[in-house]
């Protein structure tokens, strides 16, 4: 399991931005992905993160993502 957070946040920047700096689009994506790319004992804590991720893009400003 990757526990990079850099590389997460790189990832998830670039997400979302290739999806319109929509949250929820970029949520989708990350999901689908780690339902395809997890093991299945690591999918429920990166669903988690997932969820996270969501919940923070959903409280910052677009042009804060990068930060």
């Amino acid at each position: 399991m990757i526990h990079d957070l850099t590389f997460w946040k790189k990832l998830v920047t670039d997400m979302v931005v290739a999806l319109g700096n929509s949250p929820y689009m970029a949520a989708t994506a990350m999901e689908s992905l780690v339902k395809k790319m997890a093991d299945t004992e690591d999918q429920k804590e990166l669903l988690e993160l997932v969820d996270d991720i969501e919940n923070r893009l959903l409280t910052i400003k677009p042009h804060e993502w990068n930060g």
